[in-house]
């Protein structure tokens, strides 16, 4: 017995030579020269000069000091809203909570930076909301600026902080309510003494996930910060990694270890928080009755509504109507209501033509070849057979958890000019096409494990002690039941490169220009309307996607939902058919048997 797990773990050892080449190509190396260059002086030896250049810098203090405020104001607003909603929605009698939920998510499915034009829109100066009465004492601070970031920023992160915490909100078994309630204590004094402390490591997870990705977003400061010369770490990093003074570069790769420094603290901390206050089902749990609002219901219902349409609807409207005005300024009217932007942005603005067609190129090949090459480490994490695959799992994270601008700056210093004393130039599609590999990798494994944890093992078994080689088995008995996830990873791998702009912001050039890149230089350029016009397509064309995705039934071990039933999943009828039992093979969570 002992040899023959030797000898599967060999096996899936051999396997994962590939992946593990390309994330040292991608990853490891690029960071590891990243921090070589911040320590590199003018003359090629040793030096600390360009952190003391950084610290120097004018705008240091200011980028801090926003960021901070950014990440915190940001965070709050995202933990009280996403908490609150998830409460209402998922444990209360709340009426028309099937919609409140898709107003909740909306955010997700729209690019950051289409949500910052959208708000300009909306609340800007010329927004939507100017017209009422009491914008100019109440909303105007909401125009951009810090106040309009921290908002936008907030209202984006939501639906993370909405996730996580319903997530945990079904995961907390009932019995500890039902205890409370026996013990004398009301339905709302149960939940809060029982349940809520239940959820507080969620909470805090889905905290440092906020602040993370506040730190890490380029979109929203870009389009509400920098015109009103308002600087956070990342635009401050995109200003020096685009500068041409002396020792630009390595003041940019200093400033990018220390938000890697930061990004890691911040996903070790998240990390202990794992570790406290687990639970455990000891038992089938009791059914969770609804928590009744009372004359709460009406105050609640309200809330929700208003920060909803000022967050989700309100912009979209805004974003909208902008794009079918004839003229900025101009009032619309069903008169004067026209397209003409939208064509505009396909046939008189080549930009955009070239950006969709190379975001195309760019997002279907990542996301083949991501999930091409992960899938033996999520094999061997789903099957617990290769310890090498936990190092390689976490190597692909980092990536993922460190901001883009970093991963952006690590490719361009290794593979711009990769060959010494050449006058040789890296294309900026090459170099977009490697920090797309290295920034979606961990993706590509996490679909995986949550499609091979959906199979039992009994059935490859099976195919393999009847002869069947390992790309037999994979093909024929497998990809069948396999083929949903894997449709739903492309599709989810593909929508993230495809509205990308943080890493496409420093490495894409002439010949890498991305459909984000093409709608920061409209914005940038004053063109508002079609700004707004491929702001609402790229709206809608996400949107789709996501509703795709949302109706795959393997879409739950993307998002990672718990176990479906049998008359929505076949992989169970199916698999149960194969190994010749009448015991199914999963657990009633969903998780494999055994």
């Amino acid at each position: 017995m002992g040899t023959e797990r030797r000898s599967k773990r060999a096996a899936v050892s051999r396997g994962l030579w590939l992946p593990g080449a390309l994330l040292i190509l991608v990853t490891l190396y690029p960071m590891v020269r990243l921090v070589w260059t911040s320590f590199q002086g003018s003359g090629g030896g040793f030096s600390v000069a360009a952190y003391q250049a950084v610290i120097g810098h004018p705008l240091w203090g200011q980028a801090w000091r926003n960021t901070g405020i950014v990440m915190g104001a940001s965070t709050i607003l995202a933990v009280v809203v996403g908490t609150a909603g998830a409460i209402l929605t998922e444990r209360t009698d709340l009426p028309g909570k099937r919609g409140l939920r898709l107003l909740f998510l909306m955010p997700m499915f729209i690019p950051s930076y289409v949500l910052s034009i959208a708000w300009l829109q909306w609340a800007g100066a010329e927004g939507l909301l100017k017209a009422l009465s009491f914008y100019s004492f109440a909303l105007s601070w909401l125009d951009g600026g810090l106040g309009g970031i921290c908002v936008v920023m907030g209202a984006s992160h939501v639906p993370v902080v909405y996730l996580l915490v319903a997530a945990a909100l079904h995961a907390v078994p009932g019995d500890y309510g039902r205890a409370a309630r026996i013990s004398g204590a009301g339905p709302w004094k149960a939940f809060l003494t029982a349940e809520l402390p239940l959820l507080m490591p969620a909470v805090a997870s889905s905290a440092l996930i906020s602040a993370a990705g506040a730190m890490d977003n380029f979109g929203i400061p870009a389009f509400l910060g920098i015109p009103q010369n308002v600087v956070v770490l990342a635009t401050f990093l995109y200003q020096l990694a685009i500068g041409l003074g002396p020792g630009a570069f390595r003041q940019a790769a200093a400033l990018a270890t220390l938000m890697a420094m930061l990004a890691v603290l911040l996903v070790l901390i998240q990390g202990l928080g794992r570790r406290i206050a687990r639970y455990r089902l000891t038992g089938p749990s009791s059914p969770k009755l609804p928590l009744p609002l009372g004359r709460g219901k009406i105050p609640a219902v309200f809330g929700l509504g208003v920060w909803l349409v000022l967050t989700a609807v309100g912009p979209f409207v805004a974003l909208l109507l902008t794009s079918v005005t004839p003229a900025y300024g101009v009032p619309l009217t069903w008169e004067n209501v026209t397209v003409e932007h939208y064509l505009a942005v396909w046939s008189a603005i080549p930009a955009v033509l070239t950006g969709f067609w190379n975001s195309l190129s760019l997002s279907i090949p990542t996301a083949l070849l991501v999930l091409f090459l992960a899938r033996p480490i999520g094999k061997a994490l789903a099957r617990g057979s290769a310890p090498a695959a936990r190092g390689l799992d976490i190597l692909g994270v980092i990536p993922y958890v460190l901001p883009g601008m970093v991963i952006a700056l690590a490719v361009l210093l290794t593979y711009w000019r990769p060959w010494p004393g050449l006058d040789l130039a890296v294309s900026g599609w090459v170099l977009l096409f490697a920090a797309y590999l290295a920034r979606f990798f961990t993706l590509g494994v996490r679909v995986w494990v949550a499609a091979w944890a959906r199979v039992a093992p009994e059935l490859e078994e099976a195919a393999r002690i009847s002869g069947a080689s390992e790309g037999k088995t994979l093909r024929y008995i497998m990809f069948p039941l396999l083929r949903r996830d894997v449709m739903g990873g492309v599709l989810l791998i593909a929508m993230f490169a495809f509205t990308e702009l943080t890493v496409s912001s420093l490495l894409a050039g002439a010949d890498g220009m991305t459909i984000g890149m093409a709608l920061f230089n409209l914005e940038s350029g004053g063109y508002t309307l079609e700004s707004a016009a491929l702001g609402t397509i790229l709206t809608v064309v996400s949107a789709g996607a996501a509703a795709l995705m949302m109706k795959n039934p393997a879409s739950g071990a993307i998002y990672g939902e718990r176990g479906m039933s049998d008359d929505i999943d076949p992989h169970r009828r199916v698999a149960q058919k194969a190994v010749g039992g009448s015991e199914p093979p999963f657990n009633a969570d969903g998780s494999v048997r055994g």
